[in-house]
């Protein structure tokens, strides 16, 4: 005989706020449903957030690199702009994204965290343009 009988085939007992995810499911029989947030605050706070950090690591950078961070810093806003519209296009995203990072591993070997942030962007990006 199994002991099967005494596990429990639904959710239970599982509460939670404020978690965000792509998709969550939890127990034998879980159902998942993907949500999107779609220009929350959280997100946008998250996104503003990332800017400003990338604004300040930019602004670290030598004089002799002015043109590179000058790229990164309009591929930045041109990828913000597109990915805030109310329906982005998932594709435009993708190459203005490639292009943000392409333009920040310019910046890789003397400001690496240029490169780390401006990833972190294209990724909060692309999750909203799903």
């Amino acid at each position: 005989m199994s002991n099967m009988s005494n596990k429990s085939t639904k959710n239970e007992g599982i509460q939670a706020n404020n978690i965000k995810a792509e998709v969550i499911a939890v127990g034998a029989n879980a159902h998942a449903e993907q949500h999107k947030y779609v220009n929350s605050g959280d997100f946008q706070n998250s996104l503003d957030e990332l800017v400003k950090q990338l604004r300040e690591a930019l602004a670290q950078i030598p004089q002799e690199k002015a043109d590179d961070v000058e790229v990164v810093g309009a591929l930045t806003e041109e990828l913000v702009q597109a990915g805030t519209q109310e329906k982005p296009n998932r594709k435009l995203l993708e190459i203005k994204g490639e292009n943000l990072k392409a333009a920040a591993q310019n910046l890789a070997d003397i400001a690496p965290t240029v490169l780390l942030i401006a990833t972190q962007i294209i990724g909060q990006i692309l999750t909203l343009g799903r």
